[in-house]
């Protein structure tokens, strides 16, 4: 499987003033001022969309999921090389007709399979180059070349103990909890962000969780060898694992019974409904798949209670 990303660069808005962007929403460019025209960004997505559907081989269930638009950011799959060439031509082609430019050196290339490591050809975007690369940067999150999808969590862990050693030196004569509680609201949210969504093995869930038993030694004046379950216990707090797992529950509830109308998430919910994990946690935790929709905190703190005592 390839990716690409794509970065426009400027774009003229309909009424002809030059070096204006036109994103469905207000993002700011270097060298540009920013207008908002939902017309022109949403007619280009749908005819790339319309292009790609005509031949789909990116699709969850009957759902094409080959085009993946977030704000200004697009990325785009493709089983082959040379159809995702064909891919970035219609972006290209389509955008040259609503004065959109984009930027190949923001873009990249970005391969995951079992010939992940092959020579591919270079692919170009207009008349410039694009790079491939191994690792790739999208939404906050780290995505490595190889076999399977594989995420770096090496980059949020050094921003965790950068954040926390900082609120530790400008925090010396603050009570404990005082200083768990800031470290819960500016700190933890650096290692956990968007944890709910992705599959980790187990060697990164463990170092993860390393890292925040770390903080309660620092706080409460332990040894490394010293475990916090139970501070962690009778001050009314989870574990990481139990807080992730938790998380990821209520993340599936949201697909599965949530209130939205994208067609995209409700087959990923749909598709979550056998996913190889989710099924495992159900079960661990003794919960039904169709109570994810509700309240699902006790059985959390009753399945840390068991292992703290």
């Amino acid at each position: 499987m390839v990716y690409t990303t794509l970065h426009p660069l400027r774009a003229n808005c309909c009424l002809g003033c030059p070096h204006l962007l036109v994103p469905s929403r207000r993002f700011s460019f270097s060298g540009a001022s920013t207008v908002n025209s939902p017309y022109c960004e949403r007619r280009f997505i749908n005819v790339q969309i319309q292009y790609n559907t005509s031949d789909c081989q990116q699709t969850i269930g009957q759902t094409y999921v080959g085009c993946i638009v977030y704000a200004d950011d697009i990325i785009l799959l493709s089983a082959s090389v040379c159809r995702l060439q064909e891919m970035m031509d219609t972006c290209v082609k389509k955008g040259a007709e609503l004065d959109i430019i984009f930027n190949a050196n923001k873009s990249k290339l970005f391969s995951v399979g079992s010939s992940y490591n092959s020579q591919y050809c270079n692919l170009v975007l207009g008349s410039e180059s694009i790079q491939w690369v191994k690792e790739l940067k999208y939404l906050g999150l780290y995505f490595i070349s190889g076999r399977k999808f594989k995420i770096d969590v090496s980059v949020a862990i050094k921003r965790f103990y950068a954040s926390a050693n900082a609120i530790f030196c400008h925090s010396k004569y603050v009570s404990e909890h005082v200083k768990l509680r800031l470290m819960e609201c500016f700190v933890l949210p650096l290692l956990t962000y968007s944890l709910e969504s992705i599959n980790l093995p187990t060697a990164q869930m463990r170092q993860l969780n390393v890292c925040w038993n770390n903080v309660y030694r620092k706080i409460f004046s332990m040894h490394k060898w010293e475990s916090v379950k139970d501070i962690q216990f009778y001050s009314g707090r989870l574990d990481l694992f139990h807080m992730l797992h938790m998380r990821k529950l209520n993340f599936f509830g949201r697909l599965l019974y949530g209130s939205h109308n994208n067609s995209v998430l409700s087959v990923c919910g749909k598709g979550y409904s056998y996913n190889i994990e989710l099924v495992p946690l159900c079960y661990q935790y003794d919960i039904d798949i169709s109570t994810l929709g509700r309240r699902i905190d006790h059985f959390m703190y009753a399945s840390f209670a068991s292992v703290c005592t």
